[in-house]
């Protein structure tokens, strides 16, 4: 049996064509785990950027201090979340506050800056 030239041609095209959709739906599909690849990698990046300022903050000699966050649980009450470094503790030392750690210092600024605050209320 043979077939026509027109024949062989319509099947040569769609056999072309469906190869072709098929190479064209993998490249769109790699497109978009390139897209997602490339939005985590920014994102990691933020991260990275993120963490270097914190790191670059703890080590400064200029002091800080920060209130993070807090939760308030039903079995602990307010739970704060507290950032500082070293040159606050030095800082704290400086002007007389007293403790063997850095949280005792901690909770004792935390005091005054509570009873500063409810001074004012």
């Amino acid at each position: 049996m043979f077939m026509s030239a027109a024949r062989v041609k319509a099947i040569a095209h769609k056999i072309w064509d469906d190869k072709f959709e098929m190479v064209t739906k993998m490249f769109n599909q790699r497109d978009d785990e390139i897209e997602s690849l490339q939005d985590q990698l920014a994102s990691l990046k933020e991260t990275v950027d993120e963490l270097n300022h914190l790191r670059d903050r703890k080590d400064s000699d200029e002091p800080w201090f920060e209130f993070v966050g807090g939760e308030v649980h039903p079995e602990h009450g307010l739970e704060l979340r507290l950032d500082w470094n070293d040159a606050f503790i030095k800082q704290l030392r400086a002007q007389g506050y007293k403790g063997t750690s850095d949280d005792e210092l901690i909770a004792q600024y935390v005091a005054n800056v509570q009873k500063t605050v409810e001074g004012r209320e």
